[in-house]
């Protein structure tokens, strides 16, 4: 109970704030997690199809394997993000949108990289080497100082392994 209501007032006392406590969220890991990135892969594994996305904005399929939002979606609005970090491979990943971070996330995906192999998913590998190349181009979007510091203050969140045990 103390930590709902610890949540609750946190939630409260930031979402009153202006600027997010955090300058980005990035964002590692599987279905859980995973904002749309799947729908731009050569998988079964998507979520961009009815009833995936019924009750989220527009009422549209997001990627998201739920009808809403995800943990994650509600972590960035607790920290005071207005928008979401976009699926890494959307092309709604590019530019300034780029300055609150990415999602790197594939449903299918797991610590073991034979299985996200075998189901057509970006494995944990393949997401660091995707996050490399957000570096570089936070670096040309935001220039060097800035995309350092960052980088360095950014909300890291992984969430793998529900998968792994099947």
């Amino acid at each position: 109970m103390f930590l709902v209501f610890a949540f609750a007032l946190v939630s409260i006392v930031y979402a009153q704030q202006s600027t997010p406590l955090v300058p980005a969220m990035l964002t590692f890991g599987d279905s859980v997690v995973d904002v749309g990135n799947n729908d731009y892969l050569p998988t079964i594994f998507r979520a961009n199809y009815p009833p995936y996305g019924r009750d989220f904005a527009n009422q549209k399929p997001s990627g998201r394997f739920c009808n809403g939002k995800l943990a994650i979606d509600i972590t960035a609005k607790t920290l005071g993000f207005t928008t979401y970090p976009p699926a890494y491979l959307s092309p709604e990943a590019s530019r300034s949108n780029l300055l609150i971070g990415a999602n790197f996330a594939s449903a299918g995906s797991g610590y073991d990289n034979r299985a996200a192999s075998l189901n057509h998913a970006i494995t944990l590998s393949q997401q660091v080497e995707y996050f490399k190349e957000y570096q570089a181009k936070l670096a040309k979007v935001a220039g060097s100082s800035k995309s350092a510091s960052i980088i360095k203050d950014a909300l890291y969140v992984l969430s793998a392994g529900s998968g792994d045990f099947l």
